[in-house]
């Protein structure tokens, strides 16, 4: 409990930063969620022979947009908001 009364000033000073890093992360995971679902997908009508070139296409181009939006979110949360980096900045001597 200690060390909780250590870091409470940074976590209240930056409340709106860390809800912002969580929010992302719980968008990162749910977004992870949807690629084997897509996968599956495809399978599925690849064993039904109920598939062509362009859905097949459509397939990938779904998997590589969430792919995308997965690394945007993570790398926002990894340069820009992350809790652990606010946590870890020293402050200037003065």
């Amino acid at each position: 409990m200690k060390s909780f009364y250590l870091i409470k000033p940074y976590f209240s000073e930056n409340r709106r930063l860390i809800i912002i890093g969580l929010l992302c992360l719980i968008a990162v995971d749910i977004l992870q969620l949807f690629i084997p679902r897509i996968i599956k997908w495809a399978v599925d009508d690849l064993t039904t022979f109920q598939i062509d070139k362009t859905s097949l296409l459509f397939y990938a181009l779904y998997i590589t947009g969430i792919a995308v939006m997965t690394s945007i979110t993570a790398s926002f949360i990894t340069f820009k908001h992350s809790p652990l980096l606010i946590l870890t900045k020293s402050k200037p001597a003065t």
